[in-house]
């Protein structure tokens, strides 16, 4: 199986590489493979979209799928770029994890986070989150989706699992979507028993447009009534400051 994937992935790097679309024998011997080999290793990329064939020529060039990879990572890269002064700011204030996320090609990914230094911490992994809106900050993206693409959330989770202090329901979490629209921030407080409280803001572009939320979390055990005023205002001003160089 590893070598499988090896050699798929060695004539997906050609094919890439290559302006030019190829022939399964040139793809080959490009390859070192045999040309049964590479033929059937290219009929499981083509059906996975990684690469697409010419009928014509029965030439091979990348696929969108492949594509897709790669403007996902520039785009998270890019807005990783952005985002990270204003969240090592924040961190710089208050010594407390931070992090942004957006929606990339439909999917809400980490782009960029700053972990406390305290032994007791909220951890974040960059890529894809699972169920975003058990995030405050993936609440505010999905508050930014439209009316259909929320339900089609809503539908997609068993919000049931996630615990308490969450919505429960696909209606009760369309409702607090448009709350967190209405209000433009959102807050979590011991969601699923976790501990951990967490305020976010979206930054908007020229148009009104969702460009990324950033949000800061803290454990309960080191929140008090001061400290969670100053997390949540200085999150929202630090989403109006950045979506007003973006032109908002």
């Amino acid at each position: 199986m590893v070598q499988s994937v090896e050699k798929a992935l060695r004539l997906l790097n050609v094919v890439a590489a290559r302006e030019e679309p190829l022939g399964v024998r040139e793809l080959a011997r490009l390859t070192d493979l045999h040309p049964a080999t590479a033929q059937g290793l290219l009929a499981t990329l083509r059906g996975m979209d990684y690469v697409q064939l010419d009928e014509s020529t029965k030439r091979y060039s990348v696929g969108s799928a492949a594509l897709h990879l790669g403007s996902s990572q520039s785009e998270s890269d890019r807005l990783a770029a952005l985002v990270h002064p204003v969240l090592d700011s924040l961190f710089s204030r208050f010594g407390e994890t931070v992090a942004a996320l957006a929606e990339i090609a439909g999917t809400i990914h980490v782009v960029d986070w700053i972990q406390t230094r305290q032994s007791l911490a909220v951890i974040h992994r960059p890529g894809p989150v699972e169920a975003p809106h058990y995030m405050a900050s993936g609440a505010v993206v999905l508050a930014y989706r439209d009316a259909a693409a929320q339900k089609a959330y809503a539908r997609s989770v068993d919000l049931a699992k996630y615990g308490p202090n969450l919505p429960t329901t696909q209606a009760s979490l369309l409702k607090e979507l448009r709350e967190i629209r209405t209000a433009g921030w959102a807050e979590r407080e011991n969601a699923g028993n976790s501990g951990v409280a967490a305020w976010a803001a979206p930054v908007l572009d020229g148009r009104g447009r969702l460009v990324v939320a950033i949000g800061c979390s803290c454990p309960l055990a080191r929140l008090n009534a001061t400290l969670r005023t100053k997390l949540a205002r200085s999150v929202k001003q630090a989403a109006r400051d950045l979506s007003e160089t973006l032109g908002h």
